[in-house]
């Protein structure tokens, strides 16, 4: 197992038993010329597709027809450049048809999950080349979109941090530097605080709706995030794969007003104070819970559920206290 020697030396892994061997031969005798070869015991070489020549060239390409290769298993796209990056001489080593059946194909992403590309992405990022790597997908194969990434994502940063700071530096500061915007970040943040119990809920119209509920009394304040507000649900909706039905019921559902506000609670005797948030917060939530079916008189029927009485009470003596030591 010779080759599988020089190929684990030039992938700066360190030899650890059959273990680390197999491991290697499973991650990139299926897809590259690089490896196709054998040894024998005494070292002699089989080499049946001039695997030695690619390796001493430091060359990658896909076993046979890369268009073949790379339909059986889009992921393979992102293995390529993972690979790439760690083997290649230089960032600009890549063989034109190679690109191209790449770029001909890399519609066939999108049907890759987010943990998959994930997972190879960030080990292309921190990867030996991975700045020259990244610009190459972005704006030569035009990949962006399929990552999750701005379509006119900036590059250059990402190049100078990356040759200052390799190995030392996470994939996400990397890819940070790619000028994501600030709503695309919300987007991304909004997911990942939702994901769980939209998958869980994928098939549930009534999820997505009291989510987008949720989003729209946060931000009721100002109308372009209540706009966004549907948009971000609808995201969340697809990223759960719900199906079509869900994501246009979304879009087209006219969202019930929660019909209890501050003032309506001020005409129920009840002051001002931090309080007044605490008795929103609940009615709200029974509202949630009723599916949008309590009216207001039935809501501020409840405003005693919690106490607020007394902590009114010694707000009040807190204050009349600050007052009397000055």
């Amino acid at each position: 197992m010779w080759f599988v020697m020089v190929v684990a030396q030039r992938l700066n892994l360190q030899p650890i038993g059959n273990s680390m061997r197999i491991g290697v031969i499973s991650q990139l005798i299926r897809f590259f010329w690089v490896i196709f070869q054998a040894s024998y015991l005494d070292g002699t070489v089989i080499d049946y597709f001039k695997g030695m020549s690619d390796l001493e060239k430091r060359r990658i390409a896909f076993v046979g027809d890369a268009t073949q290769r790379i339909q059986e298993d889009y992921l393979r796209i992102l293995r390529y450049f993972r690979f790439f990056g760690r083997l290649a001489p230089c960032g600009d080593a890549h063989e034109k048809e190679t690109l191209d059946a790449i770029v001909a194909n890399k519609s066939g992403m999108k049907d890759i999950s987010g943990e998959r590309i994930w997972s190879e992405l960030k080990k292309i990022c921190v990867g030996r080349l991975g700045g020259e790597v990244i610009t190459t997908m972005l704006k030569q194969c035009g990949l962006a979109l399929l990552l999750g990434l701005p379509e006119n994502a900036d590059t250059a940063h990402f190049c100078q941090m990356h040759r200052r700071f390799h190995p030392n530096i996470e994939a996400m500061t990397l890819l940070t530097s790619c000028k994501l915007s600030h709503a695309e970040k919300s987007l991304a943040e909004f997911i990942m605080q939702h994901r769980d119990a939209a998958e869980k809920d994928a098939a549930n119209d009534v999820f997505f709706k009291n989510v987008l509920l949720h989003e729209e009394r946060l931000h009721k304040f100002t109308r372009k995030k209540v706009q966004t507000s549907r948009e971000k649900v609808i995201e969340l909706a697809k990223y759960a794969m719900s199906d079509d039905r869900i994501i246009n019921e979304i879009r087209a559902w006219e969202t019930p007003v929660f019909p209890v506000s501050g003032l309506d609670l001020m005409h129920s005797n009840v002051p001002s104070g931090q309080h007044v948030k605490k008795i929103l917060d609940h009615l709200f939530k029974l509202w949630i819970e009723s599916q949008w079916k309590m009216d207001q008189e039935e809501l501020l029927k409840h405003i005693d559920d919690i106490e607020w009485r007394n902590e009114k009470s010694r707000s009040t003596q807190k204050r009349k206290h600050s007052f009397e030591d000055r």
